[in-house]
């Protein structure tokens, strides 16, 4: 992938302030911006954040941004940037990150892992030595998996997250090009799914215990040692602390942080953050008390 930014606002009727000729080769978020990267800001405090690179925005944050920086180059859209930056990663560099080239043959004479039958192991994947994937497991482009890892039957590791703006009664699948980054003795019992990253990594840290029919979504984080029984849902972007207790069935909001050593109750809804050592429980989710240390 390599666009001009004057391109970019030819095809797609954008205002340009900057470098018409700044080059673009890759899709960044702000957190790993760089010289070459196309991002995209939802209001003006994200766009203050932008040091480097092509950004699309809105007119009103563009015109409301005090900080702004000679090494950035600003798409001004009219629709929303999210919207804006989705159609452009379709038309430059396609909506699927997920290769389904089975390169499961590869990994086949390491005597270090164990790989069951009837895997699938898409292009680039990395795993670590003495991990264990059961039958029936999909791990997708992109993924690394640590060391000593144990994946159930029919876990889908590195999948597509659900993501997609609304226009004119049409739904435009926002890009999910990052990955998945699974630490050390880590464990997932069947049927869970990881969902990759937008842009960045979906991480799981060394240590995690995950159940059941669990499903991490897109750009979450999920603190060392960590335990999640069955059935729980982890919303795009939320980021679980370290040494976590997650009761069966329990469910946190998109972005949404639960700090370290915090005990969630079976059922419970976490819809707010949660402070370190904290125990809640119910729907929405109410704090009744704090860890034992």
């Amino acid at each position: 992938m390599e666009i001009i930014a004057q391109d970019i606002c030819e095809q797609f009727n954008l205002r340009l302030f900057g470098n018409e000729k700044h080059r673009v080769s890759s899709i960044s978020s702000l957190e790993n911006q760089d010289e070459a990267s196309l991002m995209w800001a939802k209001s003006p405090h994200f766009l203050s954040k932008v040091k480097k690179g092509v950004v699309i925005c809105s007119q009103s944050d563009y015109e409301n941004n005090t900080t702004k920086i000679n090494a950035v180059t600003y798409l001004v859209t009219t629709e929303s940037p999210r919207l804006t930056f989705s159609k452009v990663v379709q038309r430059y560099v396609g909506t699927s990150a997920i290769v389904l080239k089975n390169e499961v043959d590869l990994f086949k004479s390491r005597t270090d892992i164990i790989i069951s039958e009837n895997c699938f192991i898409g292009p680039n994947v990395e795993i670590g030595k003495g991990t264990i994937l059961y039958p029936n497991v999909v791990i997708h482009a992109g993924t690394k998996i640590g060391e000593n890892c144990v994946i159930k039957s029919f876990c889908s590791i590195g999948s597509e997250g659900l993501g997609f703006e609304k226009v004119d009664n049409q739904l435009i699948k926002f890009p999910q090009l990052g990955g998945v980054i699974m630490g050390n003795n880590v464990e997932i019992g069947p049927n869970s799914t990881i969902r990759r990253a937008a842009i960045d990594n979906t991480i799981v840290k060394d240590g995690c215990k995950i159940g059941s029919f669990v499903n991490i979504g897109h750009n979450c984080i999920i603190g060392e040692n960590s335990i999640l029984t069955c059935q729980i849902v982890t919303a795009g972007g939320s980021i679980i602390g370290k040494n976590v207790f997650m009761g069966v069935n329990s469910s946190v909001k998109q972005k949404v942080t639960v700090g370290n050593d915090a005990t969630i109750g079976q059922g419970a809804v976490i819809v707010k953050n949660v402070n370190d050592h904290e125990t809640v429980v119910g729907n929405p989710g109410k704090v009744i008390g704090n860890t034992p240390s």
